[in-house]
């Protein structure tokens, strides 16, 4: 009897020591697959990551490749839109995307009969010479800026545009209608009014005047680089308001470019070679009244404008998936995204993962 309890506990102790072995064995592998997921995860980022940075490469090839080509920089070029060069381009186990969104600002109107702006995908880089650049933009220009895309009234826009100014100016004297030391340091968070150039876009919200809804309705169309002249081969609608021009300038100026096909970056482009004939280009294709042609000599004369571009934004997307099988668009597996600006020269001036 004493030997059959015996062998009773010893039943009861081995099922416990096999229960807990289970349980173990059972967690061990839990955590081991877990880990195994995170590394294989970590693996398939940075593989996407080296790839992306592929098409960085890529697009500084072209750049250095364009130099050689033309003396101006327009929408049909091979750095802006050439899918051939820069859409799904395979390499190693995954591929890599180099593209933007381009919206000239022309609108078409649907089905409901509402008016809709015109967005294109291109595969390319987009240069920084199509926007206002914020550290150099004159009153006037900023102002029509802020009206045009944030549907300001004038006066609110003349108060933001001034208070850009004294942001950046080195100075600590008021502007009209702007704001120095005394504003900023009299807020509940006080901070102080920077004096200097902006080194980034989102320091515009720190800017009197200026809410995120309205910093994110011109955020697209405004630049920290370049010398402040804006590429009259590239601007967008908004921009070539902002310089002054009417409405109907600026969609004649985008019809000119968008060629005979009527849509921009193709092969029958029409394209300003120089400066001093645009003009001459615009009345083969529009007709154009002489306030209009008032309007153009007075960008020429100011040098407000250019046909060439010098930074460009490359946002390069690798990814590790089957095109054939699996979605290509922003929601694709196993991706990783770069954003930089580069020089023409091929210096990378800015860059964020």
């Amino acid at each position: 009897m004493v030997f059959s309890d015996r062998k009773g506990s010893v039943l009861v102790i081995v099922i416990w020591i096999l229960s807990i072995l289970s349980i173990l064995a059972v967690s061990v592998s839990i955590i081991t697959s877990g880990e195994v997921y995170f590394i294989r995860r970590y693996r398939n980022q940075t593989t996407a990551y080296f790839i992306a940075r592929a098409g960085i490469l890529q697009a500084i090839a072209e750049l250095e490749l364009d130099k050689s080509l033309s003396a101006y920089d327009a929408l049909n070029e091979g750095w802006s839109n050439k899918p051939e060069l820069f859409r799904d381009k395979k390499v190693g186990s995954g591929f890599f995307s180099v593209s933007y969104e381009y919206a000239s600002g022309l609108t078409t109107q649907t089905t409901e009969g509402e008016q809709t702006v015109i967005t294109n995908t291109f595969y390319g880089m987009m240069d920084e010479e199509r926007k206002i650049n914020i550290n150099t933009a004159g009153m006037s220009i900023l102002q029509a800026l802020f009206q045009e895309r944030a549907a300001l009234m004038p006066s609110q826009a003349k108060e933001i545009a001034d208070s850009i100014i004294d942001w950046r100016d080195k100075d600590n004297n008021r502007r009209e209608n702007g704001a120095e030391n005394g504003y900023y340091q009299s807020l509940p968070q006080p901070y102080s009014c920077k004096d200097n150039r902006f080194d980034s876009l989102e320091e515009l919200i720190l800017v009197k005047g200026i809410k995120p809804d309205i910093f994110y309705a011109i955020k697209d169309f405004i630049s920290l680089y370049g010398d402040g002249k804006v590429n009259i081969n590239t601007a967008p609608y908004p921009v070539l308001r902002a310089l002054g021009l009417s409405d109907s300038l600026s969609n004649k100026i985008i019809h000119c470019r968008a060629g005979g096909d009527g849509i921009e970056g193709t092969e029958d482009d029409e394209v300003f070679m120089k400066t001093s004939d645009i003009i001459s280009i615009l009345t083969t294709r529009e007709s154009l009244t002489q306030s209009e042609i008032a309007s153009i000599n007075n960008l020429l004369i100011t040098n407000a404008v250019t046909i060439e571009s010098n930074y460009f934004r490359v946002i390069s997307e690798g990814y590790l998936a089957d095109i054939e099988n699996e979605n290509t668009g922003n929601d694709r597996k196993n991706s990783k995204k770069i954003t930089c600006i580069v020089h023409r020269n091929g210096k990378i001036v800015y860059w964020q993962e």
